[in-house]
């Protein structure tokens, strides 16, 4: 009687498959090491070649999923309470509304911030005019920017717009996506912040991750 090799439907229904999923998107350190170790558990345990390929690239997936990315820089800039730029207050000397910002080893980041507000486009000169000839709105939606950085990623530039916003459909600009948008949370005076400290007054909560592509995948690509 021969014995009939373990298709991926059949491995995939071991037990404790899970939890050795779990181990591996975990894994952090020494993923080369690792990945190696499941290689050859694979050959020794089911002898099945065909399920090399298929281990070796689960075994990679903390890298592809959920690697934190740490000492990420998150450079940040928004308008006022005005709906005004740092370029436009030339009253004020140094950075007005921006600020950077580093990740955790957890890949985790806590910006302090006021909440943004949604702001006319400059309608003077040439702009105002061509905007006044048509139907087209001259409004942005609340939104934050961000340019994130990490050695061995691709930079990634970026906007976060406020769900529910009045104009989150009739940006002037066409920068609204859908994964762009997200949920300004309001707390009641009382509550605990991020930062741990308990607020006085009402605030806002803002949860998102950036996700940066590997430069190393993109040439492999």
């Amino acid at each position: 009687m021969t014995e009939t090799p373990l298709s991926y439907r059949q491995l995939a229904a071991l037990p404790g498959i899970a939890g050795l999923l779990t181990a591996m998107c975990l894994a952090r350190l020494g993923e080369s090491v690792f990945a190696l170790a499941i290689v050859l558990l694979v050959l020794q345990r089911f002898h099945a070649p065909g399920l090399v390929g298929w281990a070796a690239f689960l075994a990679m997936a903390p890298g592809l999923l959920v690697s934190p990315v740490a000492g990420a820089v998150l450079d940040l800039w928004q308008t006022d309470g005005e709906g005004l730029y740092e370029a436009q207050r030339p009253e004020i000397e140094g950075p007005w509304m921006r600020g950077l910002y580093r990740s955790q080893g957890d890949g985790s980041y806590l910006i302090r911030t006021v909440k943004p507000i949604a702001y006319t486009i400059p309608m003077d000169g040439t702009i105002g005019e061509l905007m006044n000839r048509t139907n087209m709105s001259h409004m942005r939606p609340a939104h934050i920017h961000f340019a994130v950085e990490a050695p061995g990623y691709h930079g990634l530039v970026t906007h976060l717009f406020e769900s529910g916003d009045e104009w989150i459909n009739d940006d002037a600009v066409y920068g609204v996506k859908e994964p762009l948008i997200v949920d300004f949370k309001k707390m009641p005076a009382g509550s605990k912040a991020p930062t741990g400290e308990i607020m006085n007054e009402p605030f806002y909560v803002v949860s998102y991750d950036f996700v940066l592509e590997r430069k190393a995948q993109a040439a492999a690509a």
